[in-house]
């Protein structure tokens, strides 16, 4: 929200050191959950676990940490006390490409998830019933569209990545029968402007006749209005 008030330009100068300060106290408990470097199992660093252990790496946790500190970035921020290391940033990013599914999806890695928002899932396709892990996808699309600015080498392979998990999206999104997981996957092909943002946004309002899943329907249509 202070990034909608101009970096805090508008705030109080006190009361902005304030918020500040407690932003580093959170930033301070995400790094706790930092994997970081691990020697045995070196395709882990940039991940972040749900209890801070170097052996496991959470992906919903690290892509929601990377929406996050991407909306902590701010150039007067940085001036005063909030500084988001642009490195960390692609090391996550890093990350992040390197657990991506040949598909183009993302599995989660970990079995402690987020069961209401990311619970498993199975789809039936031709008989055969399938995980196709869509509302982490969208999640983590999301993430990685929002940091599009990360320099290094993930920046080379940053667009590639997006598309793969866009195309998974569009193939599958249809077969979507649960609220949450269409309005976040709507709203990451919206984000990543692909050609069926407007398909899914039909599907979105169907559904938003046949249940009363405001709050979630509200959030995707102030993108479209």
């Amino acid at each position: 929200m202070l990034s909608l008030g101009h970096g805090g330009r508008a705030f109080d100068q006190e009361k902005l050191m304030k918020v500040l300060t407690f932003a580093n106290m959170e930033y301070l408990r995400f790094m706790a959950m930092y994997t970081g470097e691990n020697p045995d199992e070196p395709w882990r660093s940039g991940s972040f676990s749900q209890y801070g252990f170097t052996n496991e790496s959470s992906v919903w946790l690290t892509s929601w940490i990377l929406m996050t500190l991407r909306d902590a970035v701010y150039p007067e921020w940085e001036e005063k006390a909030l500084y988001i290391d642009p490195n960390l940033r692609a090391d996550i990013v890093a990350f992040l490409l390197t657990v991506q599914q040949p598909n183009g999806s993302w599995a989660e890695l970990t079995t402690d998830l987020d069961r209401n928002k990311f619970g498993i899932r199975y789809t039936n396709i031709s008989g055969t019933y399938q995980q196709l892990n869509l509302s982490l996808t969208a999640q983590v699309l999301i993430a990685l569209q929002l940091n599009v600015d990360v320099r290094g080498v993930p920046a080379k392979f940053l667009t590639g990545s997006i598309n793969r998990g866009k195309m998974w999206l569009e193939k599958h999104f249809r077969l979507i029968t649960d609220a949450f997981d269409l309005a976040i996957v709507t709203y990451a092909l919206h984000v990543t402007n692909s050609a069926e943002q407007d398909s899914a946004f039909a599907m979105l309002r169907y559904f938003r006749r046949m249940s009363n899943i405001f709050f979630i329907f509200g959030f995707v249509v102030h993108l479209k209005y």
